[in-house]
């Protein structure tokens, strides 16, 4: 790959071939998958990064950490698929913007478009979540 010329290019093409194989396979029923998969399972792993003391994290935050992370999966998971994809290419993936707009075959505009409605409805969503676990402790303060 070292060797390619322009290798942003080549990811641009490779994106454009899976997806078009993902949309001519899907419209078959019997490619359909059995079961949904998880965005993490989706994520190229990285390497780890120098794990913190156990003691510092109380079971306390691992429930609340796990919480939030599953209303951030359902929110991305809620959003429209033309919004859910430009988010993902984006800011998952970490394409640039031109490189988004011509795997999805949208212009530049569209896709800045789609990509901030996209986190205005995370951002919303995550927000909405935040006040309604709050709410119970400071019904019992109050």
């Amino acid at each position: 790959m070292k060797d390619f010329p322009n290798t942003r290019a080549l990811a641009v093409w490779l994106y454009r071939v899976a997806k078009s194989q993902c949309l001519m396979s899907r419209r078959e029923s019997k490619f359909a998958p059995a079961q949904k998969r998880s965005l993490d399972e989706l994520m190229p792993q990285q390497e780890a990064a120098p794990a913190a003391k156990p003691w510092f994290i109380t079971p306390e935050e691992i429930v609340l950490r796990r919480e939030y992370h599953d209303q951030l999966q359902q929110a991305i998971l809620a959003l429209p698929k033309p919004y859910r994809l430009v988010l993902i290419l984006r800011d998952m993936e970490q394409l640039e913007t031109r490189e988004v707009a011509k795997v999805m075959g949208i212009s530049e505009q569209t896709t800045k478009m789609r990509l901030h409605r996209a986190r205005v409805f995370l951002r919303n969503a995550l927000e909405k979540y935040a006040r309604s676990a709050a709410l119970p402790s400071e019904e019992v303060r109050g």
